[in-house]
């Protein structure tokens, strides 16, 4: 049986075939990525990995060929769960302004973007493929966005300003700038996202035409 691949950022993964094997993939993806946020990516080798996953430094290069090819694996690993929590998000608030929040928390609180800023950071490593990425998730995440925007519309009876398409695209270049905030980090980076993510609420409610079916 021939090798499943899947690609991340123009980059060809490495599937194992087996249950087994992908078992043990997930292992070492789960150790790495936990690594790569407690140490930074420079900080942290193969050897790291195998110390703290198990195995041995054959399995990472079987599957994964180097740490590159690792950090995009987790990347791509991370950014399924992050499709499939946006999929299956069910807005259940209220209020359009619970709902906005809630679509603002699903995409915002995850791992994915924590990791992202590692990416983003080390732009020594990074510079060639950091378009590639964000652009990556960008068309893993539009999708199930325009998906909660048509669910947001049709509960609450709005008519927005926009398309869904280009309310998709306005909400995931914003969240683009909110992550190259955080890559910058510094001072004060937890308030200026929350800032930015109550800004982005603001920008989305005004978008929202006036109508009876309006009850932010």
């Amino acid at each position: 049986m021939s090798d499943d691949k899947t690609t991340f950022a123009g980059q060809r993964l490495k599937i194992p075939p087996t249950e087994k094997g992908r078992a043990r993939r997930l292992k070492i993806i789960k150790c790495a990525a936990r690594l790569f946020e407690e140490r930074g990516y420079a900080n942290v080798t193969l050897a790291d990995i195998v110390a703290s996953s198990g195995g041995s430094l054959t399995t990472v290069y079987k599957w994964f060929g180097n740490k590159e090819e690792l950090f995009l694996g987790i990347l791509s690993v991370h950014m399924n769960e992050v499709y499939e929590r946006l999929r299956s998000a069910e807005l259940t608030g209220a209020t359009v302004e619970d709902d906005l929040s809630k679509i603002i928390e699903t995409v915002a609180n995850n791992a994915p973007f924590r990791l992202m800023r590692v990416a983003l950071v080390e732009s020594d490593v990074f510079a060639r493929l950091r378009s590639d990425i964000l652009y990556a998730v960008e068309e893993k995440t539009n999708t199930p966005i325009k998906s909660l925007f048509c669910q947001l519309r049709k509960k609450h009876r709005l008519e927005f300003k926009l398309s869904d398409e280009e309310m998709t695209f306005l909400f995931v270049r914003y969240f683009r700038g909110l992550l190259l905030e955080q890559a910058v980090g510094g001072d004060g980076v937890r308030e200026r996202m929350a800032q930015g993510e109550r800004n982005l609420k603001d920008v989305l409610k005004s978008l929202i035409e006036s109508s009876e079916g309006a009850r932010a």
